[in-house]
């Protein structure tokens, strides 16, 4: 679904429709903490579709009308809404501390938002919501009121990896709706106060954190991202044609008589270590002799891309991640037919660790339109 289609003209929410989509309709009834959350007058729970409700209804809106454009306000919007729908799966009771839990709701959120909207055809919209998402807690966990300025400004530092994808204000604007939104509404035992103090102080200490030096590259390595069907092996082809070699685990399996170009494979433990060891030499050659070149594999889970650079660490490169994404989900599973269960495609969905800004010197989205 696009995002536009869960607000009105005037980026009002569509209460009603949103409760009968799946990801929202699983968080209701489901309990928060108290410490953090306000009691539901009525009935005297910690409701995460009522927080949801408070964090848009409160004045969350007039924190993101800043002077900027219509598309920032429809992100933040959509962050606000969308920010804790991790807490439908991972909302546990914690016997030890006498209250409810939800570790990693920001992570399992993220992919939750990401699969709601797969079909948006502005990725860049779609991404920065699930940034905010994933690390709306961000400015929370950092804050401790026994810091001193040297360990706060560190912090700092360390959230402006961020930057890249989403303004350091609506980060802040966020955090504060979700504080606006929670207990602080109404008293501050929880601490609110306090924190949204220190996003306030983020905001304003922006401008004055270092950016990290320039380093002199003397090569190119371009990591394709993207799940099966999305078209990154069709893309990689104008790559070729710049004099980029193109550097797959596919193309290996097939040179070593393992399979052939019309099927997926994957071999035993055996047949995987031969072909890694080709595909590392492979890279190590590339960057010795400075021949520009594209990885061809699905690259979706962070360690994976990690280790390349691991191997090269020895090569000052300019490393380049391109996220390649067909139409929408069906059309991925439409170009497997065949060749994979369509199950498989919703699972490696699923395990997608989305290429982060800190990863790569530059981070390119590709949306694939009909």
């Amino acid at each position: 679904m696009r995002i536009r289609e869960l607000f009105d003209e005037n980026l009002n929410p569509k209460w009603e429709y949103i409760w009968t989509l799946e990801p929202f309709k699983a968080c209701i009834g489901v309990n928060q903490n108290k410490k953090w959350h306000r009691e539901m007058l009525e009935e005297h729970i910690q409701n995460v579709t009522m927080h949801m409700k408070d964090v848009i209804d409160s004045n969350c809106p007039e924190w993101m009308k800043r002077p900027r454009n219509n598309w920032d306000n429809l992100m933040l919007m959509a962050a606000a809404l969308c920010h804790d729908l991790g807490k439908a799966s991972t909302t546990r009771w914690d016997d030890g501390l006498k209250q409810w839990k939800c570790k990693n709701h920001g992570a399992v959120g993220e992919k939750i938002t990401r699969r709601l909207f797969f079909d948006e055809p502005d990725i860049l919209l779609r991404e920065g919501i699930c940034w905010l998402v994933r690390y709306h807690m961000g400015l929370h966990n950092a804050y401790d009121k026994k810091d001193d300025a040297e360990v706060v400004n560190a912090k700092f530092k360390t959230l402006s990896n961020f930057w890249k994808w989403v303004h350091p204000e609506d980060l802040a604007a966020l955090y504060v709706c979700d504080c606006l939104g929670s207990q602080s509404v109404f008293n501050d035992n929880g601490g609110w106060k306090d924190n949204m103090a220190f996003a306030m102080e983020y905001c304003a200490q922006c401008h004055n954190l270092l950016q990290p030096e320039k380093q002199e590259k003397q090569g190119v390595a371009v990591v394709l991202v993207g799940i099966s069907g999305s078209g990154k092996s069709t893309f990689a082809e104008t790559y070729k044609k710049e004099g980029f070699e193109v550097i797959s685990r596919d193309t290996i399996r097939e040179e070593l008589g393992m399979t052939s170009s019309d099927k997926k494979f994957k071999g035993n433990k055996k047949q995987e270590d031969e072909v890694t060891e080709v595909f590392n030499e492979r890279l190590l050659e590339c960057a010795r002799n400075k021949v520009p070149f594209v990885i061809d594999n699905m690259n979706i889970i962070e360690r994976y891309r990690k280790s390349y650079k691991e191997l090269l660490k020895d090569y000052p490169l300019d490393w380049q991640c391109v996220y390649i994404e067909a139409p929408s989900l069906e059309d991925c599973k439409k170009r497997r037919e065949g060749q994979m269960p369509h199950g498989e495609i919703d699972k490696m969905l699923d395990r997608l660790e989305f290429p982060r800004p800190y990863e790569f010197n530059m981070v390119i989205m590709i949306k694939q339109h009909i």
